[in-house]
């Protein structure tokens, strides 16, 4: 788990980052990037621009970071989509970008991870995420932070990623065998790469998370994961 979490300072801080985010505003009482179902991204203040592998990609012009959503649709039902979503150590080789995932520490419907995006042409990027998950009614959410103050120390050659937030919502589709998934998030990859040259690679990308986590279901183990055993 790392020692660097051991220490009764430490384990206060993730404490009290648990609460704050327990008290934000919302239905699932959270501070990330989420406009909850049924409102419509465009509502929201989104823009579709682009249905591709049907996933429809929406945008929220922005000079200082990265906002997008993607909407789409899993043939399983929302905990088995969950638990796929959660299983962030199973991500390395399935997910584009990621070469290296470990779960720090969890508890009670939380996680802390951390993550290392391998990128082309410039330096690899790396942050520690809290991510927590729960359901409302029918719909089971997921959402994650990045923190500074919790995993790793920095690493000289690895630019660290201060700003990265988002979530998942799922819920059940007509025939409630299958999932209706919205995705969103905001990053900033820091360092010196502009928005404008990041963002269209980005935006080309999302379908792909959906079609990653679509390979995943083929290598679920359940029960094996300590930390999701109660899902």
């Amino acid at each position: 788990m790392g020692v660097f979490l051991e220490s009764p300072s430490l384990r206060q801080l993730l404490f009290a980052l648990m609460a704050a985010m327990s008290m934000g505003s919302g239905s699932t009482g959270l501070a990330a990037e989420l406009t909850p179902l049924p409102q419509s991204l465009e509502d929201a203040g989104f823009q579709l621009i682009s249905d591709d592998r049907n996933v429809k990609v929406y945008d929220k012009n922005s000079q200082t970071e990265i906002r997008l959503a993607a909407e789409s649709h899993f043939e399983f039902p929302p905990a088995r989509v969950l638990r796929v979503i959660l299983d962030y150590e199973g991500q390395v080789g399935a997910i584009k970008r990621i070469s290296e995932s470990r779960v720090l520490k969890c508890g009670d419907n939380w996680l802390l991870v951390y993550q290392r995006l391998n990128l082309p042409f410039v330096n690899d990027r790396d942050y520690t995420l809290f991510v927590k998950w729960g359901t409302n009614a029918d719909t089971s959410w997921v959402i994650y932070k990045a923190v500074t103050n919790l995993g790793p120390k920095e690493k000289a050659e690895v630019v660290r990623v201060k700003h990265n937030e988002g979530s998942w919502q799922l819920t059940p589709d007509a025939s409630g065998k299958g999932t209706v998934a919205r995705y969103q998030m905001t990053i900033d990859m820091g360092g010196w790469i502009p928005q404008w040259l990041v963002r269209p690679n980005t935006i080309k990308e999302m379908p792909a998370v959906f079609d990653d986590i679509r390979s995943l279901f083929s290598l679920e183990k359940k029960g094996e994961s300590r930390c999701l055993s109660k899902l």
